[in-house]
């Protein structure tokens, strides 16, 4: 009798301990790995993975239910789950077949591994201003997939005292608010909307300041703020308009490209001819215009230039031009500036 009984107490701690150990190897990560390798070991930026494996917080802390008995359940999923994924092979082989989780009766049970945050982050604590009502964790918080820039911009720039309640509602049905509700339109009496302010100020929640197109913004977009150059680009622009973007002359907001980047090859003629004083030099009538912009309107061309002048008069303003520059004056003579 003491003899069976003995042999009862050691066998029971054998399976008490094999037990230990099975539960042991079943709640490390390493179990989890062979099917989410790519999800453990391609941690993504901004993740909240680190910080729990940093702190002994193992897969089925995370992905378990509360208590004893749902912990029981689920390595009770990831042991069949683990001795399936081992089998597989023979089982395929010996079957002829193509088995897997998708069609295992014990994949209905993987429900019970869902994340389960309020376990250790109880819904009490979690009453700040960053957090909806009837919300979830994963909107926000990222561990196994990428993180969602949104995220990374809480806390930074113009909103980072905005609460993200206050545009996007306390509800699981996200609002996108209009910008307007918030900031006053730069420009009075103008069409806007969010595609026009986020056309310039790209992410509403990193509102960039610096404006830098990508150069495929159409007219459109542009149009919001400034409707009397639109008008008067697609109406009287001519070659410009034929331009895709607006961008492609203005590569950020308030840069002017200068006009010579594209027209290089007007400089030659700038210097030697130019309808419709084809025989006479520019310079020799505008040695002191700096700019194209003097007689053309980069947005209509052509609506600063004069009316075509007669030979008779082309000749008149040569001679009064002459005059000018050869009359008497009771300042010291200069040295000419071989610029002018």
């Amino acid at each position: 009798m003491k003899k069976f009984l003995l042999l009862v107490i050691i066998l029971t701690g054998l399976a008490v301990y094999s037990s230990i150990q099975v539960i042991s190897y079943i709640s490390k990560p390493a179990v989890c790995i062979d099917c989410h390798g790519s999800k453990y070991n391609a941690t993504a930026k901004g993740s909240i993975l680190p910080s729990h494996t940093n702190s002994s917080i193992t897969c089925i802390d995370c992905h378990s239910g509360n208590g004893i008995q749902a912990r029981i359940d689920t390595l009770n999923v990831v042991a069949g789950a683990k001795i399936l994924n081992e089998s597989k092979p023979v089982i395929n082989q010996l079957f002829q077949a193509n088995f897997s989780f998708v069609n295992s009766s014990n994949n209905t049970r993987f429900s019970l591994l869902k994340e389960n945050c309020v376990k250790c982050h109880p819904e009490s604590d979690l009453k700040g201003q960053m957090h909806a009502n009837n919300t979830t964790c994963n909107l926000c918080h990222f561990a196994h997939t990428k993180q969602n820039i949104n995220f990374e911009a809480i806390g930074i720039q113009t909103h980072k005292n905005v609460k993200c309640t206050a545009c996007h509602g306390t509800g699981t049905d996200i609002q996108i608010p209009s910008c307007t509700q918030c900031h006053e339109p730069h420009v009075k009496d103008a069409t806007w909307g969010n595609d026009v302010c986020l056309g310039c100020h790209k992410n509403a929640h990193i509102p960039t300041r610096s404006m830098t197109f990508s150069g495929n913004e159409p007219k459109e977009l542009c149009k919001g703020c400034h409707p009397s150059e639109y008008q008067n680009l697609t109406t009287n622009g001519g070659k410009h308009n034929l331009l895709p973007s607006c961008t492609s002359c203005h590569p950020a907001h308030g840069v002017i490209m200068e006009c010579l980047d594209c027209h290089g090859d007007t400089t030659d003629e700038f210097n030697a001819k130019h309808y419709p004083h084809h025989q006479n030099a520019c310079t020799l009538c505008h040695r002191y215009v700096a700019k194209c912009t003097a007689c053309h309107n980069p947005h209509n061309p052509f609506s600063g230039l004069p009316r075509p002048a007669t030979d008779q008069q082309i000749a008149e303003i040569a001679k009064q031009r002459a005059q000018i520059l050869t009359a008497p004056t009771p300042h010291p003579a200069r040295t000419p500036n071989p610029d002018e």
